[in-house]
């Protein structure tokens, strides 16, 4: 499934551990919002780590899910990078 993903943490410290975390995940289209193709394993450990590693009751995570179609209708203007694919390999 595809999700994007924005967050607005207060602290350095959990801010960059949530980057590096979703960095797994998805492509940093901005700077703090993911796109990702997820398992629903992936979107549950998501979930999990926003409620054990980020302060509720100052940040903030945002989670949008896209259906395929919507996805195929995204536009980007100007210097934006629109998610295609995800898919590499490591030699």
């Amino acid at each position: 499934m595809r999700i994007i993903v924005a967050y607005d943490i207060v602290r350095n410290r959990r801010r960059t551990k949530m980057h590096r975390f979703l960095r797994e995940l998805g492509l940093n289209t901005q700077k703090s919002v993911f796109e990702c193709e997820v398992s629903p394993e992936e979107l549950e450990a998501l979930r999990r780590f926003a409620r054990t590693g980020l302060n509720l009751g100052e940040d903030r995570l945002n989670i949008y899910h896209l259906c395929r179609h919507c996805a195929e209708q995204a536009e980007v203007q100007g210097l934006g990078i629109k998610v295609v694919q995800l898919h590499y390999q490591i030699f």
